[in-house]
């Protein structure tokens, strides 16, 4: 609702508006997963929590079409591609790393790489959703239902490889 002039006051270019962008997607997901892995409740629970609302803001429509636009600009703005799977200090990942280690510290998990473990029980999370949404297979917003059981699946598989053995 702005002219381009205006927008130039606060963006040197289009790469600086599209990094904006996905920096403030970034922070907003962050944000809202974080209070979740702080919160005081059993593994189980918290991994379900934080993988339900990882999941459904990452099929969102709105994500989906922010996503699609980092994709379809790569071969202009190769740089805005390479910052959307940068580490920032602070995004989904490193805060679900930060409570794996608490975990591990805890002796609920045995793990060696928490970076990594995050990576897989993100990706675990939305198997058979991310993709089809990204690539218009699946066009409408997966249901609530089918993100749970999603999500629980995923939750089986993170502690049949992390989980302490009794």
């Amino acid at each position: 609702g702005v002219s381009k002039g205006t927008i130039y006051v606060y963006f040197q270019n289009k790469e600086d508006l599209f990094e904006d962008m996905v920096e403030r997607e970034r922070s907003k997901l962050t944000e809202s997963v974080r209070h979740v892995l702080d919160a005081n409740q059993e593994l189980e629970k918290t991994l379900e929590e934080f993988g339900t609302l990882f999941a459904t803001h990452v099929t969102n429509d709105s994500t989906i079409r922010a996503m699609r636009m980092v994709i379809a600009a790569n071969h202009r703005l190769p740089k805005l591609c390479r910052n959307f799977f940068s580490t920032s200090t602070v995004n989904p990942m490193s805060v679900l790393q930060a409570y794996l280690d608490r975990q591990v510290a805890a002796g609920v998990l045995v793990c060696d790489d928490t970076a990594h473990a995050a990576r897989q029980f993100m990706e675990l999370t939305t198997v058979g959703l991310f993709k089809p949404r990204i690539f218009g297979a699946m066009e409408e917003v997966p249901a609530k239902a089918t993100i749970e059981k999603n999500v629980l699946s995923a939750i089986r598989m993170f502690l049949a490889a992390y989980g302490v053995k009794s």
